[in-house]
């Protein structure tokens, strides 16, 4: 439900902030108060885009901002799918155009796209006007309007059909791997041949590449290595050195540390510690110079691992940039050797599964299309029933199908509304009416029937009233009343009848401060509402008559609430 609106520095509105409540709110006023301006604000917070002709002062920020009330558990659930929190059902949806021009649009205070914005409100708010290209004539979205009766069994089937396609079209793409002549078979082969016998040149599954260059890296360096260790083991001992190897300054250290260890208990102690460090340096150069004795040059060897090395690096170079990469490349490789071997084969299988596929769909769409016969045969009775009510006593519509050369995922079928008003008329698609007065009455008499099967909670209506007045204008209040019965309905309008209905009645008015003109929106209390409704009645002179019908006018709307809620 649409809690309030406030408006600033939009066209001739200055600043307005406007409460709305449940039932029925009818907003009036003299024409070029700003009544057209108020639904375009509306339609800024449906996701139009901004118009900055509409800005009245360039220097300020235009603001256009509303408060919902999500009684609806599904539409606060659709809002979080979309990242957007909806905390106690409240949302504040807000279109800002800053002194830059440059156009910001919130909800929850966060930013959002318009096209987002689009999809929530669309599910929360429905404007008619003269001028909107609303659902009803929009062939496109007939389809969705006969399958909302039945969403359960219908989304069911469409989300089949969806998943059909899908496989289809899985399907074909394999289809066309097969789709060859024997000589491009014989070539792809021929590739693919090369490929795995260059691949085959070593064993993958067994090649552990840090160990490859570990042994590669120590063989390649084997002369350094050697050169180095045999210098070391010569400080070590060699008789080149005399007596300043380290091995024979070490046992002189010893030795003389031996003579003197027994003059203090601290000497002894670190006498040992020498013999310990001794003997743990001469296991070290033991180990070093059994090293030294087994590394040798392996030429072979060390040719191998390069050529393992380079066959690597060309790999992956063709081929993935790892060995498993190769790995999962060769074996596509060998499942591609198999597909072709058998392409025959597999152009049968693959063309019996689009059939069963393509057969389930053709199922599917036929039982969519009994369904929605179905529903069409009510839809038909319930839409001429409210336009006879409606005062159109000779209309008729129908549902016209058509059926599609393939399904897709609505089925198979092709749908549009036909109607006539007159009689001696044929039937016509509903999108080419252009009677105002009765394009309004016709989509009050779909919304009637159309509204219980759709979550919108909010109809707004741009003098819906327009082209009709007596007894009409008294059906199209009662058809509002009933559809008010569990939807918030806001209605601009000009004639008594329809003002005389409401639950909540706002006036807009256009006035002169002196230095600028602009648009005041108030609610008006009891007394200001017979006032306006007589104004309607008789135009600028208000009088004793007008006011006693206005009141009349009231009270039998009141009854007739009472009555038809």
């Amino acid at each position: 439900m649409l809690n309030s609106i406030y408006i600033e520095n939009f066209a001739i509105i200055d600043k307005i902030n406007v409460d709305f409540t449940k039932g029925i709110n009818i907003i009036t006023g003299e024409t070029g108060a700003g009544k057209s301006i108020l639904i375009k604000a509306f339609e800024l917070l449906l996701g139009q885009r901004f118009n900055k002709d509409f800005i009245r002062d360039p220097s300020k920020k235009t603001i256009v901002e509303a408060t919902f009330t999500l009684d609806n558990e599904s539409d606060i659930e659709s809002i979080e799918k979309l990242g957007y929190e909806a905390e106690d059902g409240l949302l504040i949806v807000s279109r800002v155009v800053d002194e830059n021009l440059k156009s910001i649009n919130k909800l929850n205070n966060r930013n959002i796209t318009l096209n987002t914005l689009k999809t929530i409100m669309s599910n929360l708010v429905d404007i008619h006007g003269q001028n909107n290209n609303q659902s009803l004539m929009n062939k496109e979205n007939y389809i969705d309007i006969i399958d909302s009766f039945d969403k359960e069994n219908t989304s069911e089937i469409k989300q089949d059909l969806k998943s059909i396609l899908n496989k289809i079209d899985d399907y074909k793409r394999e289809l066309e791997k097969f789709d060859i002549t024997d000589e491009e078979k014989d070539r792809e082969l021929d590739i693919i041949n090369y490929q795995l016998e260059e691949i085959s040149q070593i064993d993958l599954e067994n090649v552990d590449e840090d160990e490859l260059d570990r042994e590669y890296t120590k063989l390649s360096n084997v002369n350094q290595i050697k050169n180095n260790l045999g210098q070391i083991l010569s400080i070590y001992s060699d008789d080149n050195y005399g007596n300043n190897d380290l091995n024979s300054l070490l046992n002189t250290i010893i030795s003389k540390l031996d003579s003197i260890e027994n003059f203090d208990v601290e000497l002894k102690g670190l006498k040992e510690d020498f013999d310990k460090i001794y003997y743990d340096i001469e296991d070290l150069f033991l180990k070093l110079s059994s090293y030294f004795s087994n590394i040798y040059q392996d030429e072979y060897k060390l040719n191998e691992l390069e050529n393992k090395i380079e066959i690597i690096t060309s790999l992956k170079r063709k081929y993935g940039k790892s060995i498993e990469e190769i790995i999962d490349f060769r074996d596509s490789l060998i499942k591609r050797v198999d597909e072709l071997n058998t392409i025959t084969e597999n152009k049968d299988k693959y063309n019996k599964l689009i059939s069963a596929e393509y057969q389930k769909g053709i199922d599917l769409s036929e039982k969519l299309h009994e369904i929605r016969c179905k529903i069409s045969l009510k839809l038909e009775k319930e839409i001429i029933k409210n336009l006879h009510d409606l005062n159109m006593k000779h209309a008729d519509f129908k549902v016209e199908f058509k059926k599609l050369n393939e399904f897709n995922t609505n089925g198979f079928d092709s749908l549009d509304f036909l109607i006539k008003t007159n009689l001696g008329q044929d039937l016509k698609p509903l999108s080419s009416i252009a009677s105002g007065g009765e394009i309004s009455r016709i989509m009050l008499g779909f919304k009637s029937v159309i509204s219980d099967f759709g979550n919108i909670n909010t109809f707004i209506f741009d003098e819906i009233d327009t082209g009709i007045s007596g007894r009409t204008a008294l059906v199209v209040g009662e058809k509002l009343i009933e559809l008010s019965s569990d939807r918030q309905i806001i209605s601009i309008s000009h004639l008594p009848q329809i003002a005389s209905i409401s639950d909540n009645h706002i006036l807009i008015e256009k006035i002169d401060d002196g230095n600028q003109t602009k648009s005041i929106l108030k609610v008006l209390t009891e007394d200001e509402k017979i006032k306006e409704i007589s104004r309607l009645i008789g135009g600028t002179d208000i009088t004793d008559t007008t006011i006693d019908q206005a009141k009349l006018m009231i009270k039998q709307s009141n009854e007739l609430k009472a009555n038809r809620r």
